[in-house]
């Protein structure tokens, strides 16, 4: 799901989807492996469109996301290593 579904970025790592249970699941998977992330909705403009749930992860915890999860994308493995603080 990370590596078709979420962005690396200089500070965090970004998933977004309109399923909001299933991102809840996911959040509560990634703290089973200590990997801890920030919940957010956000509402478009445009009311045809559902609102959008958003996972962010931020510094140490991209360092966990990366030893104990990684990607199988090899863009964003390198992205993940090349950007990750806590090398």
């Amino acid at each position: 799901f990370f590596d078709c579904e979420s962005y690396v970025c200089e500070k965090h790592i970004k998933i977004q989807t309109v399923n909001k249970i299933g991102m809840l699941e996911i959040k509560s998977l990634l703290e089973e492996f200590g990997v801890f992330s920030k919940y957010y909705m956000y509402t478009p403009k445009n009311e045809k469109q559902g609102i959008n749930h958003i996972l962010f992860i931020f510094g140490e915890n991209m360092k966990k996301y990366l030893e104990k999860i990684g990607f199988y994308h090899i863009l964003k493995q390198n992205k993940l290593k090349k950007h990750n603080p806590f090398k």
